[in-house]
């Protein structure tokens, strides 16, 4: 099972999240991608995943065990003559 949601403060500033449920895992993945101009963009990507305690034998608490937790910072820029 999976969600999206989308949102464009302006058209140089657009947050993204996608949300992802599976048979064992649960994963959500945020990005805010700001258009310094055209050409040249920052990237902030934050990734979570959780797992699925039923099956982890070794759980034994009422939270989420975490799997992985990401945060990726990029500047992508176009050189023109």
């Amino acid at each position: 099972s999976t969600s999206t949601a989308v949102y464009a403060f302006t058209p140089n500033l657009i947050v993204s999240s996608y949300a992802q449920y599976d048979a064992d895992s649960v994963g959500v993945n945020s990005r805010v991608r700001w258009t310094i101009h055209p050409g040249t963009d920052l990237y902030v990507v934050w990734h979570r995943n959780w797992r699925d305690p039923i099956e982890d034998d070794d759980f034994r608490s009422d939270a989420l065990p975490l799997q992985a937790d990401q945060l990726v910072v990029k500047l992508r820029w176009t050189l023109t003559r």
